[in-house]
Order: structure tokens, then sequence, then C-alpha cells
């Protein structure tokens, strides 16, 4: 069940649905190039959300396909993004002026996830159910390549140091690495069960990845050995990876509800988010080098962290009472973040300056100890407390559903939330 999405401005603006169909034949086959039939549309710009403290601007285009479900997206060496369609069953790209076109892939009930840009001028992408790795050219041909595990379910994808493709195997439980030409090589991971997540390259010459299960996160040379960093607290789920402009790997908790930086050397340190219930899922390094990140299922906001640990969050508007449900990430050609929200739109978050003498939320590992809230989401919900200067928290006087800070007598303002 989504919870109601916090009130927004209620002016909608609405262009033309469709745009006329761009021409194309349609020929299938696993394995083999095929132009399949492209559909062009001006995608519905459902809103756009002007920030006022902080002077971002978010945008959200509708998709063509009701309930298509956009999961993985990434910007294309055309100047555009290209996305997924989990149950469009389709590859999407939309440029900065909100022109979509949807490319049908091959095989039925594939079942799209992740996509990147590949070294060869074409993107990849992930099939969860089709059990392939597909590449799509910016012309729309697609090709489609099998895993060699059945049943693999192949999960997310990057390009690696090598001038290959690296990928993730949730049921397969390994890491894959495919070249452009499609050979498949798999290398299993030491962790039973582990399921791992994304994968990202590093600065260190190697693929990190997160294992969702095994609560681990993972180190893949090249020549295939595996090495594994556990978290410090169990059962955080570790999802999204991403290199940071600080040398570091940055990633998502989606239970945890923390952001998480390893170093590479395996040093760990996590900046609890400001809300608990967040499920952290994307994060992407952006224009402005601060990590951003998507928060989904319950509220649905768009947040940055700096290298630092100071945290901001955006919120992002729904057409109704219900999330957006904002999901992965990408930096975009136009100095923006570019997101999918699985309600079946595409969003885009301006990335402006701070505004002149503003701070973000920092989030320290210590300091802070966990109190029980009954009544409060469930006896399972918690609020934290924390001492810091008093000019971090002038941005969230509302934090922990209506509670507020409280000066103590060292000068420190202890914020509950």
């Amino acid at each position: 069940m989504h919870k109601s999405a916090k009130s927004w401005s209620q002016h909608w603006t609405f262009y033309s649905l469709r745009a006329p169909r761009q021409s194309g034949c349609l020929s299938t086959r696993l394995g083999t190039a095929t132009r399949l039939a492209s559909f062009g549309f001006l995608a519905v710009l459902l809103w756009s959300f002007p920030s006022t403290a902080s002077g971002q601007t978010v945008t959200a285009y509708a998709l063509p396909t009701p309930g298509s479900e956009p999961k993985g997206i990434t910007k294309g060496p055309d100047g555009a993004l290209w996305f997924t369609e989990f149950y469009g069953q389709s590859i999407g790209r939309i440029d900065v002026g909100g022109a979509v076109t949807e490319y049908p892939v091959p095989t039925v009930g594939a079942y799209p996830y992740l996509i990147t840009a590949g070294p060869d001028g074409a993107l990849w992408f992930t099939e969860l159910h089709g059990n392939n790795i597909g590449q799509i050219a910016t012309s729309g041909v697609i090709t489609e390549y099998p895993v060699t595990s059945s049943g693999s379910y192949p999960f997310g994808i990057a390009p690696g140091p090598d001038g290959a493709l690296w990928f993730t195997e949730i049921y397969g439980n390994n890491i894959g690495r495919i070249t452009t030409v499609g050979a498949v090589t798999e290398y299993a991971v030491p962790t039973l069960g582990a399921s791992p997540g994304t994968i990202a390259a590093g600065p260190d010459g190697a693929m990190w990845f997160t294992e969702m299960v095994g609560n681990n996160i993972g180190r893949v040379g090249m020549d295939g050995s595996i090495t594994e960093y556990p978290l410090p607290v169990s059962g955080s789920s570790p999802l999204s990876i991403t290199a940071g402009a600080d040398g570091g790997m940055w990633f998502t908790e989606w239970e945890g509800n923390r952001i998480g930086r390893i170093s590479t050397d395996g040093s760990i340190i996590e900046y609890p988010l400001p809300f608990g219930e967040s499920y952290p899922a994307g994060i992407t390094t952006g224009p402005d080098d601060q990590l951003w990140f998507t928060e989904g299922p319950l509220d649905g906001k768009i947040a940055e962290i700096s290298t630092a640990g100071q945290i901001t969050e955006y919120a992002v508007p729904s057409p109704g009472s219900y999330s957006a449900y904002p999901a992965w990430m990408a930096s975009g050609p136009d100095q923006a973040l570019w997101f999918t929200e699985e309600i079946g739109s595409i969003g885009r978050i301006s990335v402006a300056a701070p505004a002149s003498g503003s701070q973000g939320l920092s989030r320290p590992v210590g300091g802070h100890e966990e109190l029980p809230v009954p009544g409060v989401q469930g006896s399972s919900s918690y609020c934290r407390e924390i001492t810091t200067p008093e000019g971090v928290w002038a941005p969230a006087m509302a934090a922990c559903r209506g509670t507020s800070p409280e000066p103590s007598p060292d000068g420190t303002v202890r914020l509950i939330w």
C-alpha cells in the first residue's frame, strides 16, 4: 500500500500526447540483430514543480504505454536518456525535450530491468526473466545474448575497464562478463545465496557490486577473483552502487535506511537517512559531483548526499494520493538528473548551485541512539537523537513527524527525527 504523498503544486501543464508514429519493420530472433517497430511520442508533461527552498525544479513526463513501469535509466551516446520498461517489455528513449520512442524487446516476457551505455556506442540491458543480456543500438536495432546459466535472473550491468560489460545474476549467484560480441563468462560469488544486485566500475580497475541478501559489498578483479566486505549492520540489503568523485564507492541500503561509502581498501562509513522507511534505491554521481539517490515507496523523494555526508531531500510530486515511486536515476546531458518513476513516467530534477548560506543535513555515523516511538507506523518505527551544530538543522525544523530541535547547554541542538 502506498502512503499518501505530501501536498504539492496543483498546476499541471499538458502537452500533446502523441507525435506521428515512426516507421519501422518488425523482425525478431534471439541472438541476431533485429530492427524492431518503434513508436514515437511526445510525452505528457505531468508537472513541473519548483522547490522554492533550494532552487531545484522537478519535472515528470508520462510514458505513452500505460502500466509500463520503467526501471533502469542511463545516458546514451546520442544525447538522450535510455530506459527499460519492465511491464511494457520495451526499451525506451527520451530526449531532453520529452520526446519518447519505444522499442519492443524480441523475447516475450523478458522483463528488461537495468541498462547502461556500453563501450561500443550501444546500450546494454539485462532481461530478468528472459535470461538474456540485450544490446540496443541508438538506431533501435536489438540483439539478445543468452546467459550461460539458466534461470539466473540477470539484474545489474555496467561497463568495465577491460572493454566488456559486467553484470550480476540474482538467482545464478554469479558475476557475469560479456564481450561486445556476446561471449559470456561467469564467476561464482563466494557467499551462497548472496543475490548480487547492481555493479559499477571502481577507481582501482575492478568492478564493485552489492549483495542484497549476502549483506556484503563485493569486488571482482578483471581475473574474476572476488573479495567480499560485510556491512556493519546485518539485514541492510545493499542495493545500488556507484563510483563517487572522491574515489570511494557509494551505495544505498534498502532495508538499512542508510547511504554507505566503501573505500578501495574495504573500510565502510554509513550515513543514516533523515526519516525512517525511506527505502533508498538508485544512486548515481551528479553533474555537481555529489551523490544523488531515490527514496521510493512511501513519500517519494530525490535526495543528494555530499561526499562529506550532508543530506538534502527534495519532494517528488505525484499525480495522485500515492507516491510516484522514483526508482533508478542517471546523470543527463543537460546538467540535470533523470530518474524513472514506477507509476509510469520519467522524472528530471535540475541541479542548481546551493543557495547562499544553505547547508545540507549532516548524518554522521556515531553520536546517536535509537529510541522506539510507540504508535508511529507500528512498533518497529524509530526516531534518532543526535547533537550537531545548530545551523545545520535550519532546513529541518519539522523533523520526526512534528518534533522540534531542542537547545542544549553546550550550544548545540538536539534534533529527534
